[in-house]
């Protein structure tokens, strides 16, 4: 490769970053928008019309809620307290976190150097949503709970083709 050819190389990545530095603004202000219409227009308005779902010129519009944990991944236990409460700590992913530059040879003393460690709780987001949703419907879950363990609601509106 010439020093022509990097050049040209170095002004095609240039292109190629500025180009995805359009794009991201371009999808950050897309995102806000769609928020907007999603999370506060049709919402309101469906709300104010009494409706949760319609069928109207061919489209099916129905207003949800999904239910996203503000924590999905702590080495807190407590932040997943309600979880151990209503019996779904199956759902958690654990992990042993220990610092291997510390204790190089760890697998082989970690028991006989007694070495004190954190477990780091985590669960899918989508995992976690399902069982908010769930928890919610069954009344085990407060609007406290909700504020106690970072849960928020987002309004979630689809739109689908109705077939013929």
């Amino acid at each position: 490769m010439t020093v022509e050819d990097i050049k040209i190389k170095a002004l095609e990545l240039r292109k190629q970053r500025r180009l995805k530095d359009r794009c991201e603004e371009l999808l950050r202000r897309v995102n806000a928008e769609i928020k907007k219409i999603e999370e506060s227009e049709l919402n309101s308005a469906m709300l104010d019309e009494g409706v949760s779902e319609l069928t109207v010129d061919g489209l099916k519009i129905k207003r949800d809620v999904v239910y996203r944990g503000g924590v999905t991944s702590n080495t807190d236990k407590a932040a997943f307290q309600y979880l151990f409460d209503t019996d779904n700590e199956a759902a958690l992913k654990q992990e042993c976190i220990i610092s291997l530059a510390d204790h190089p040879d760890i697998a082989a003393t970690l028991d006989e150097l007694g070495i004190t460690y954190d477990i780091k709780y985590s669960i899918h987001h989508m995992t976690l949503s399902s069982i908010l949703k769930e928890l919610v419907m069954d009344g085990r879950f407060s609007t406290e709970d909700i504020e106690k363990y970072s849960v928020y609601v987002q309004p979630k509106i689809t739109i689908r083709d109705v077939k013929k």
